[in-house]
């Protein structure tokens, strides 16, 4: 789950960030079977992260307790499927290799608690991009993701999912546009990121955004028959998205950017 402030709302402008990480076999996890009533949950460290899948109720529930970083928050996201689209994919990675993965961006509130300050997230002003993903990848694996959330000058709430990885068959994606909860698919996407800005976008250029970043988590880590080098930044999108009814100008929609390449 990515939790995305709207841009003129975000939580804080002190450019404070905080992480805590647990890693395998000091960490415990449960994984849902089921959106309908069912929860995924992790613990170690001091960690305590639980996503309870509730569906039937129109809603998720997160909660999530640091005591190391001293973050706690306490969020529902507002799932109704009548008002919003998500987006469900089968995707082959692979000879006998597939990928499942449901993304939604739904309103959120709740509290959020760090640094000793709490936060109150109110559901018109907030979005949470609820990203679920399951996948067999074939031992070489890269993928290049963009997400975010703003509002366009109609004030109405504009989501994007932009990703290319290693699918060869590049007709086959989950690049989409939701707006206000209605989800519009976009074509082939297109990345930039040897240079500064990083840029995303579609290949036929009728979506084109460019990306300010505001900070970074990153892990390059070589265990020999196991590598990963993983860059996700979060920031601003600026640009152009072009749905069925015409290019959105947004500016400043916050949102995650990752490249990453692995060996399993």
């Amino acid at each position: 789950m990515a939790l995305l402030p709207a841009p003129d709302r975000l939580l804080d402008d002190s450019g404070e960030t905080v992480e805590d990480a647990g890693r395998w076999p000091m960490v415990t996890t449960r994984v849902a079977r089921s959106l309908w009533d069912d929860h995924s949950a992790a613990s170690g460290s001091g960690i305590q992260l639980q996503v309870h899948n509730h569906l039937d109720a129109g809603h998720h529930e997160i909660t999530l307790d640091s005591k190391g970083s001293d973050l706690h928050a306490r969020l529902r996201c507002h799932h109704d499927p009548a008002q919003t689209d998500a987006l469900v994919v089968c995707l082959p990675v692979g000879r006998g290799r597939g990928a499942y993965s449901h993304k939604v961006p739904l309103p959120v509130s709740g509290e959020l608690r760090a640094f000793g300050r709490a936060f109150e997230l109110d559901a018109d002003e907030c979005t949470a991009i609820l990203d679920i993903h399951q996948a067999h990848y074939p031992r070489e694996t890269w993928w290049k993701w963009a997400t975010f959330v703003g509002r366009d000058a109609r004030g109405r709430r504009v989501a994007v999912n932009l990703t290319r990885n290693v699918v060869k068959d590049e007709a086959i994606h989950e690049n989409a546009l939701w707006i206000d909860g209605r989800l519009q698919l976009l074509g082939p996407s297109a990345f930039a990121l040897d240079e500064e800005p990083w840029r995303a976008g579609t290949a036929d250029g009728t979506t084109s955004l460019e990306f300010t970043g505001q900070g970074e988590r990153w892990e390059d880590l070589n265990l020999g028959v196991v590598v990963s080098r993983f860059r996700q930044r979060f920031g601003t999108f600026s640009g152009v998205v072009s749905g069925r009814d015409g290019p959105i100008e947004l500016t400043d929609a916050f949102g995650l950017f990752e490249d990453h390449n692995a060996t399993w």
